[in-house]
C-alpha cells in the first residue's frame, strides 16, 4: 500500500511539472463544443544542454529603416498589384498592411493604423513586420512585449519563413500581402506561426503552414499581464522541437514528426484590434547542442 501511494504521489509531481489540459472552445460555425488540448510546462526553459552564439540585436533606441511593402509593387494594366523589385539592402525591415511602427523609448510600436490617422473601424488593419535577415534553422529568439490592453488583441510569430519553392518571401514571384492572413497561411509560404498573445481565445495555436494545420496550443500569460507592462517572449526551435516560453513559463510545446522546416525569416504580426504593441530587446542566437 505505501509504495502504490509513493508511485501515485511521483506520478502527480511528474504531471505538475508537465501539465496536459483540456479546455473547451466554440466553433464558429456550428456553435458546437471541441476538445482542445493544451500541452505546457509551468516551468522556464531550460537551455543549459546548448551553446548560444549570438546573431542578431535590433537597436529600438534609434529609428528602424523600414520600407513598406507598397513600395516594391505597382498596379499593372488589370489593376493587380504585382511586385516590381527586391528589397533595397539599406532596409533591415519590412511593414506589411496598412498600418505603421515608430521608435519611443528605446522600444518599437506597432500601430495597427495608418501613420496621422486615428484607431478605428474604417483605420485599422493587420500588419506583419518581417525581418529581411535569414536566420539559422536552430535559434532562440527573444523580446519582450507589452500591450495598451492585455484582454484585447491578437499577436503572432512567423518563422522558418519561406517560398513554397524554397524562395526568399520577398522573391518576385511573391504575390501582395497586405497583412491579409489568408495569404500567410494559405498562400506562397512555407512557415510555423505561433499565437503567443489570444485575448478572445484564451489560449495559443502553433500552426504548420503553407495549410493553416492547427499542430498544438498552450498557454497565453499575455492577456493576463497588465496594460503596459513588458511580458518576455521567447521562442526555442532545435531540429524538430518548438517550445515557446511566455512570462517565464513553457506556454507551448511540440515535435513536428513530419518534415520539418528549417533556416528562414522571422515576421511579427499584430491582428487590427491590437491597436498599439510595444516590443523591445530583441534578440536572436544560433543555437547548438552542448
Amino acid at each position: 500500500m505505501r509504495t502504490y501511494f509513493l508511485l501515485l504521489a511521483v506520478g502527480l509531481v511528474f504531471l505538475a511539472g508537465c501539465a496536459v489540459e483540456e479546455a473547451k472552445k466554440s466553433d464558429k460555425k456550428g456553435g458546437k463544443k471541441k476538445e482542445v488540448v493544451l500541452s505546457y510546462k509551468d516551468a522556464p526553459l531550460d537551455l543549459s544542454g546548448y551553446d548560444l552564439e549570438p546573431v542578431y540585436e535590433a537597436d529600438f533606441s534609434r529609428p528602424q529603416r523600414v520600407i513598406h511593402e507598397d513600395k516594391l509593387f505597382e498596379k499593372d494594366g488589370e489593376g493587380d498589384m504585382k511586385r516590381i523589385r527586391l528589397v533595397p539592402k539599406k532596409y533591415d525591415w519590412v511593414l506589411e498592411g496598412q498600418a505603421h511602427v515608430r521608435t519611443n523609448n528605446g522600444r518599437l510600436e506597432f500601430h495597427t493604423y495608418e501613420e496621422g490617422a486615428e484607431f478605428g473601424d474604417k483605420t485599422r488593419s493587420h500588419m506583419v513586420l518581417w525581418s529581411v535577415r535569414d536566420f539559422p534553422a536552430d535559434f532562440l529568439l527573444e523580446f519582450d512585449v507589452s500591450t495598451v490592453d492585455p484582454g484585447e488583441g491578437l499577436a503572432i510569430i512567423f518563422f522558418c519563413a519561406k517560398g513554397l519553392d524554397g524562395e526568399s518571401v520577398f522573391a518576385l514571384n511573391q504575390p501582395y500581402r497586405d497583412g491579409e492572413f489568408r495569404r500567410y497561411n494559405r498562400g506562397q509560404i512555407d512557415c510555423y506561426h505561433v499565437s503567443y498573445w489570444a485575448s478572445d481565445r484564451g489560449y495559443g495555436n502553433l500552426r504548420k503552414n503553407a495549410g493553416h494545420v492547427i499542430v498544438a496550443s498552450g498557454k497565453d500569460h499575455i492577456r493576463t499581464s497588465k496594460p503596459g507592462q513588458p511580458v518576455r517572449v521567447r521562442l526555442l526551435k532545435v531540429g524538430r522541437d518548438i517550445t515557446l516560453e511566455t512570462a517565464g513559463k513553457q506556454a507551448l510545446i511540440w515535435r513536428d514528426e513530419e518534415d520539418y522546416y528549417g533556416e528562414g525569416k522571422i515576421g511579427l504580426r499584430n491582428m487590427s484590434h491590437s491597436r498599439i504593441v510595444s516590443y523591445g530587446n530583441f534578440k536572436v542566437w544560433e543555437v547548438k547542442p552542448k
